[in-house]
């Protein structure tokens, strides 16, 4: 889809997919089923400084100029947080708001700038255990993790299309826990919410809870 009118500054912010299954009967058609499913919304990559890396991420907005609030979400520990980000992104772009997913060192769209933190962890857990896991991955959270995190919030309040009082972050898995951090250290947003921050680690690991 594109604007009639080159100078329009309108664009989309999802597509859907419908599926109709119609059966004849008799001299006419009817429709049987009627199935919608609401696709990603188109993304731009944009690349984001933190400390010496060029990191990347996913840029999701609403149509028009803006300025809009933004939502900064966190992915876990995926290597690749691509789908997740553009199944997360669309209803909440849908509502006015600019999506940015930052792919953190080591995974995704960053997966050149630094080892992917679950190959780590992995290695670390089989060769010294549970708890030597849950030690790197605090020591990442509260340090690098937490780095790429400000980085991008930073990033986001830059950005003209954004209003820099209402960037906010929310966060699932590994991300909860950094939502919850970005909160208790200050790096710029006024609300967080996590979801399922250290689910796994939860009862595997006293250091976690």
């Amino acid at each position: 889809w594109r604007p009639a009118d080159p100078r329009s500054v309108a664009r989309p912010t999802y597509s859907t997919l419908v599926t109709q299954h119609w059966r004849a009967v008799g001299d006419t058609w009817q429709l049987q089923t009627l199935q919608t499913v609401r696709l990603s919304a188109p993304a731009e990559t944009r690349t984001y400084p933190s400390g010496e890396l060029e990191l990347q991420g996913q840029w999701f907005a609403p149509a028009g100029p803006g300025p809009f609030p933004a939502i900064v979400y966190l992915h876990g520990n995926e290597p690749d947080p691509t789908d997740l980000c553009e199944s997360v992104a669309p209803g909440l772009v849908a509502r006015g708001y600019v999506v940015w997913c930052p792919h953190r060192r080591g995974s995704g769209l960053s997966a050149g700038q630094g080892d992917n933190l679950l190959r780590r962890l992995t290695e670390v857990e089989k060769r010294d255990g549970v708890e030597a896991r849950s030690r790197l991955a605090i020591s990442e959270l509260e340090g690098p993790q937490l780095d790429d995190v400000a980085a991008a919030v930073a990033y986001a309040k830059r950005q003209p299309e954004v209003r820099p009082a209402r960037v906010f972050a929310i966060g699932n898995s590994f991300g909860g826990v950094l939502a919850l951090l970005a909160a208790e250290r200050d790096v710029g947003v006024p609300a967080t919410a996590n979801f399922a921050g250290s689910a796994i680690n939860w009862e595997r690991s006293e250091r976690f809870r």
